[in-house]
């Protein structure tokens, strides 16, 4: 929505086709580019029917590799065909309109208070799975702004650099937290992350370290909930959610597990049970997991190394 709304703003006629959206908004991937959409845009409406069309066809001729559908054979035809989808989700909110194939802002004073009033709580967000931005925009939580959400998200799927990013531009001030943060130095976020994402690896290769008969599913499963850490089975076949603590906070964090389970179940998995790993296993997160319906099991872990001389 911020993207849109800023290039919009920045065009000589406020408006984009569905030509444009398709060629300059829709694949770029940093909110600094867009001083670069609107002057891309720019210059191509100073360009020749024929040679537009022209961009277009060598375009359309860049195919995708191993591509079995064969609508969806090149980037662009694969873009224009959910193009429809994007416009239609950004139209449904009462800052944008589309009419004669063109995005049109709505009411341009209220479209400029939505971007001041979500400018610095608003990030964005690098989506891994079609889930988890299903996930983000079918959760509205009015006490998380969206750098919160990334924040957890990136947590979640230990993405520690741009997890570690967006830390660092809370501390700076860049941008807004909630204040649970405030009393964690970024060396020891940061330490949390590491820690968690080597312990994350460590089981998804000797996933019955942890509990014998374990096997694993997946890591970073998708779900409407967003992505499990680690999914597995038990040896009586039941579906084990293996979640590790990080930097969360124990409510919200057993609120996300809870989340989880009730996916499982929902496709119509019985008896599914959870196990919470964390450095340290507080005494919030002991009275937390009486939340959930449930069997839990936690643990909790720690690194040894030894080094022998062997020369």
């Amino acid at each position: 929505m911020l993207y849109l709304g800023k290039v919009l703003l920045k065009l000589k006629d406020k408006y984009i086709t569905k030509d444009e959206y398709c060629l300059f908004i829709s694949k770029k991937l940093n909110i600094s580019d867009i001083d670069k959409s609107a002057e891309e845009i720019e210059k191509y409406r100073l360009l020749k029917d024929e040679d537009k069309n022209k961009i277009k066809k060598y375009l359309k001729n860049e195919k995708i590799k191993n591509s079995k559908n064969n609508r969806r054979k090149s980037i662009l035809n694969t873009i224009e065909l959910e193009s429809s989808y994007a416009i239609n989700f950004f139209c449904s909110s009462n800052l944008f309109n589309f009419e004669d194939s063109k995005i049109l802002i709505s009411n341009e004073k209220e479209l400029k208070s939505f971007i001041k009033e979500n400018e610095k709580i608003s990030i964005w967000i690098d989506f891994k799975e079609k889930k988890d931005w299903f996930y983000y925009y079918g959760n509205y939580d009015s006490d998380k702004s969206s750098a919160e959400f990334a924040l957890d998200y990136y947590t979640d799927i230990s993405d520690i650099d741009k997890a570690v990013n967006i830390f660092s531009d809370y501390k700076n001030k860049k941008i807004e937290l909630s204040d649970n943060m405030k009393n964690i130095s970024e060396e020891d976020f940061k330490s949390v992350l590491v820690d968690e994402k080597i312990l994350e690896d460590f089981l998804e290769r000797h996933i019955e370290e942890l509990e014998k008969g374990l096997k694993l599913i997946g890591r970073q499963y998708p779900t409407i909930s967003g992505p499990i850490d680690l999914l597995a089975k038990d040896k009586s076949g039941k579906l084990v959610v293996i979640e590790l603590k990080k930097n969360r906070v124990p409510n919200k964090f057993i609120g996300q597990v809870s989340r989880y389970v009730s996916f499982l179940e929902s496709e119509g998995n019985k008896d599914v049970r959870t196990i919470i790993v964390g450095r340290n296993i507080d005494n919030n997160i002991k009275l937390s997991i009486k939340q959930l319906k449930c069997k839990t099991d936690l643990y909790s872990f720690d690194y040894k190394v030894n080094f022998t001389k062997i020369n």
